[in-house]
């Protein structure tokens, strides 16, 4: 999962346009990343991310907005 995030961000840093794009899914969970919100510092990344849940939860929550993931970026 991080590395298709780091090769999103990758692809994302000199993107212009913006908007919410698909990286990740299963049977349960959507991930996207909203483009326009990734901001470089250093070896340091931030995106905006939203998870939208297949089902809702037992609490009725179907989609979680994360403000800010951060990834550190390594040259392992």
């Amino acid at each position: 999962m991080k590395k298709l995030l780091f090769v999103c961000l990758v692809f994302a840093a000199g993107a212009a346009s913006a908007g919410w794009v698909k990286i990740s899914e299963n049977d349960e969970t959507i991930v996207y990343i909203d483009l326009s919100t990734v901001r470089k510092d250093g070896n340091l990344r931030t995106v905006s991310q939203l998870h939208d849940e297949k089902k809702r939860s037992e609490d009725g929550v179907k989609s979680t907005r994360i403000s800010w993931n951060t990834i550190a970026i390594t040259n392992e």
